[in-house]
Order: structure tokens, then sequence, then C-alpha cells
């Protein structure tokens, strides 16, 4: 899985296509579809990379059950290309995010971001004014 990470990072997305086992399947969860297959995966990563050519994560915590590694941490990245139809506003994001690394025994069969995609948004700047709207406070 640290490879995996450091491949995908790094922007090589042949090393990490290569940690998968079988069909790779990638899963951005605000995302409508998953991604199944080197294909698809390459195609996702190489968008999402050209969007935040300096991606990263940071992890703060990393857990582990039977077939599974999930790593909480904060990703981060500048809005250097098209994002979601969005042109780039130069924007960073800070992003606390989820991603789980599911197994087959030691082979990595699938990865899934679990993230906020309006926190997204409104910290690239593409939301309207105002939007979206701060919590009350709680009293």
């Amino acid at each position: 899985m640290a490879e995996h990470m450091r491949a995908e990072m790094a922007g090589d997305l042949d090393a990490t296509l290569a940690t998968f086992t079988g069909v790779p399947e990638y899963d951005i969860v605000p995302l409508p579809v998953m991604h199944v297959g080197d294909g698809e995966v390459r195609g996702l990563l190489a968008n999402l990379l050209k969007a935040f050519p300096d991606l990263g994560l940071h992890a703060k915590v990393l857990r582990h059950t039977q077939d599974s590694v999930v790593i909480e941490g904060v990703m981060t990245g500048t809005h250097r290309g098209n994002y979601a139809g969005f042109e780039p506003t130069g924007n960073s994001m800070e992003l606390r995010a989820a991603i789980f690394f599911t197994f087959d025994g030691r082979d990595l069969r699938r990865e899934t971001v679990y993230y906020d995609e309006l926190t997204l948004l409104g910290q690239l700047g593409v939301l309207p004014a105002g939007f979206p709207p701060a919590a009350p406070s709680v009293q």
C-alpha cells in the first residue's frame, strides 16, 4: 500500500496500476461511477493529477481490518487544471478524507476515497457567494 501511495502521489500511473492485482477498481465516492479496469483508472488518475498536479495525502490515522487498510488524513493540492467542469482557479484545497484500500489476501483490489465535494468546491472558489452557508452556532 505504501508503494501504491508513493507512486500515485508522484504521478507514476504505470507504477500505481502495477500495485493492483487483477482488474483495478477505484471509487471516488462523490463521483457518480466507480472506475474499473486499467484504462478507466488510468484516465481518472490522469485527470485528477492534471487538475491537482501537487496532490498530496497527509495520513493522520492508519487502521486495518482483516481485508482493508483505512487511512484518515488530509488531501492537499492546488487547482491547476479543469476539475468537474470548473476551469483552474489557482486556489488550494485542504480536505479531510478517508481512503479504504481493500485486499484479497495480500492483493490490492480496490481503492475507495471518501471526502466532502461541497467543501472542496467551496475551497476552490467555484460556488456562488455565501454558499455553502456557515453552520449555525450552537447555543
